[in-house]
């Protein structure tokens, strides 16, 4: 039958979420590079008070189609209840709160609750477990076989050391990535997240307009659909142009001949491909050679465990790269292997 194969982050201890799927099935047809490339993107989120705001006269929220203000604080001296407790349990109450619908219906219910619960549905929304959880640069990445022991993993895998991966097994938690954070509002029956949607270089989250209380904007380094990127292993100082990709598929692109074979047989074709496919080739690890496809010198992936990220096209522009090598030839080259190796030569082994 043969493995199957996950995207793993050895620094945050966690899993990309994908179904169970054999190496080739996720390159050929499961569009892995995407999700990759959101991962290596850095979040720039702005302060608190920007995003969640305090609440002031006139301002309102908005649950499904309709508008609603807050209702107004009791009086400390003759609130009852969960408001007449001191501020500091309210705290210690919205700290246990790790749902971000559940934090922002509980601070809804009156302004009171929504000054202190604030600052929980930004760390929820922003902090380690929101947004900055789903940026992976600088983390160290592999996609490794399911039949793949602790102990057969090279040491530098593992930065923080081995006790959070209990006896030895490699099953970890889920992290969700960008676009699993911005579909939860499908988990709640009232639409309280407006729909997502770009406006220049900036992904909208919570804009429901002038107004609102909730109103964020997530900045990405480089913007998230960018013209040109350039792929860094930092662990290496190596870099992949997205340039060079480019020059390749557009080859393709030209020759009729070129494509030929991969129509009507591969999802994700190759000159389709982008940065994080190749990425994905250069980080697969695991001693047993099962692959599920037709390119064999995949399984112990050169750049295996190492960190990375995505940086604009200006960064080459930089004088201070003393130390740096373009690895984007042999990448590319290999990449095409791969796609080639599959489809092109089908019927001619």
């Amino acid at each position: 039958m043969g493995q199957n194969w996950k995207l793993k982050n050895f620094s945050k201890h966690c899993d990309a979420y994908t179904d169970p799927l054999k190496l080739g099935e996720i390159l050929f047809w499961g569009h892995p590079g995407g999700k990759l490339l959101s991962y290596l993107r850095k979040v720039h989120l702005p302060p608190l008070d920007v995003c969640v705001g305090p609440y002031t006269p006139g301002q309102y929220v908005k649950v499904g189609t309709t508008r609603r203000r807050l209702p107004k604080r009791n009086a400390r001296e003759t609130a009852t209840g969960i408001v007449a407790l001191p501020l500091e349990l309210l705290d210690l109450i919205f700290g246990f709160v790790d749902d971000l619908i559940d934090a922002l219906v509980l601070g809804m219910t009156c302004q009171l609750l929504w000054d202190v619960g604030r600052r929980q549905v930004y760390a929820l929304l922003c902090a380690d477990e929101g947004l900055l959880m789903c940026s992976w640069a600088g983390d160290r990445l592999a996609v490794v076989g399911e039949y793949t022991e602790l102990n057969e993993l090279p040491e530098y895998f593992f930065p923080n050391g081995l006790a959070k991966y209990e006896e030895g097994a490699l099953d970890v938690q889920y992290c969700m990535d960008f676009w699993d954070l911005l579909n939860i509002e499908s988990r709640v029956r009232l639409p309280l997240l407006d729909r997502v949607g770009f406006r220049g270089d900036a992904l909208w989250l919570f804009h429901h307009g002038p107004g609102m209380l909730t109103n964020v904007a997530v900045q990405f380094d480089p913007p998230f659909q960018p013209r040109t990127a350039v792929l860094r292993n930092l662990t290496t100082c190596q870099y992949v142009r997205q340039a060079a990709l480019e020059e390749m598929q557009a080859r393709y692109r030209e020759s009729e001949e070129l494509r030929a074979p991969f129509y009507t047989k591969a999802s994700v074709l190759l000159w389709e491909t982008h940065l994080g496919d190749l990425l994905y080739c250069q980080i697969c690890w695991s001693l047993d050679p099962s692959v599920s496809m037709r390119y064999e010198k995949i399984h112990q992936g050169p750049w295996a465990g190492h960190r990375f990220d995505i940086v604009g096209a200006e960064w080459l522009e930089q004088t201070e790269k003393e130390g740096w090598v373009d690895a984007s030839e042999e990448t590319v080259d290999e990449l095409e292997a791969i796609w080639r190796s599959e489809y092109a030569y089908v019927g001619e082994d």
